[in-house]
């Protein structure tokens, strides 16, 4: 099994945040390309191009770090709190196991 780097799962989670918001419940899989798109067979629109996720790329590449680091942020921010004995938002406080 082929080794990821994490910029290349950083681009494949974003393309696939980038069809989820564009082309939802229209596809099956994908590899980070276009052309590696396994449609379903209802799909009638328009199909994309590469040129369509490029243009976009950068920011469902920021959008897919930032959701892959925010339960540690959370995580982070709630030990503080706890430390410094402050309240915790209701995110947060969902990052504590019991």
């Amino acid at each position: 099994m082929a080794k990821f780097t994490q910029e290349q799962k950083d681009l494949n989670d974003g393309f696939v945040l980038w069809l989820d918001e564009n082309y939802k419940g229209k596809w099956e899989t994908c590899h980070q390309t276009v052309d590696s798109i396994v449609w379903k067979d209802e799909m009638t629109d328009t199909l994309p191009t590469q040129s369509d996720f490029d243009a976009v790329k950068d920011s469902y590449v920021t959008k897919a770090i930032e959701k892959r680091e925010k339960p540690a942020q959370l995580k982070d921010s709630a030990k503080a709190k706890l430390i410094a004995g402050e309240a915790l938002t209701e995110e947060e406080a969902d990052t504590i196991v019991l």
